[in-house]
């Protein structure tokens, strides 16, 4: 009875561990199972990138962030290392940016198809990269944009100051009375 207990806990505890062991290999075996290649981007600014995060071409994930440093030969570059599954058509003109999912979601490494007629961009290699403007410039662009319509409502406001209020109705009653005599011929124009 004693070594039926013992081998009944054995078989749980061997099929528990081959279970949590799966599991294991199901959740990180994605960057396992694949063969990868891998390239460069270089970049003034990484905003929101750390290792790990995903890399998308045309929209498909493909792979992941490696690593991100300070750029070894050009000190005012950010190097990204990426490494994405072997047989990813990234080509010459193909592009990298950073993207982000919704609008306070997850950042990540978009990579642009290319056209058609450009040639495969070996591994090992940089990718181009497209700079996306920072939080910080585009509230800038907005001050400015602010500005502008400030001048506008200004400029708006000074005239219809100017117009006469009693004569609107006037106005209105002319565009009325244009209409109603034209309809006709607009609406055979029509």
């Amino acid at each position: 009875m004693a070594k039926s207990n013992e081998l009944k806990v054995g078989v749980f505890l061997f099929a528990g561990i081959m279970v949590l062991f799966l599991f294991i290999m199901a959740v990180i075996g994605q960057k396992f199972w694949y063969p990868k290649n891998e390239y460069y981007i270089l970049m003034k600014f990484a905003g929101g990138l750390e290792p790990g995060v995903p890399v998308r071409y045309g929209g498909i994930k493909v792979g992941a962030l490696e690593e991100i440093k300070i750029s070894e030969k050009d000190n005012s570059k950010i190097e990204a290392i990426i490494k994405v599954k072997s047989g990813t058509p990234i080509k010459e003109d193909s592009e990298a940016f950073i993207n982000f999912i919704g609008l306070m979601g997850e950042y990540y490494i978009e990579i642009t198809t290319g056209s058609d007629s450009s040639t495969l961009l070996p591994p090992k290699n940089i990718i181009p990269s497209r700079e996306m403007p920072a939080v910080s410039d585009l509230y800038e662009d907005l001050k400015i944009l602010e500005k502008e319509i400030e001048i506008l409502l200004t400029n708006i406001n000074s005239v219809i100051k100017e117009i006469d209020l009693k004569e609107v109705p006037v106005i209105l009653s002319n565009i009325d009375k244009n209409i109603n005599l034209y309809s006709e011929n607009i609406d055979n124009t029509l």
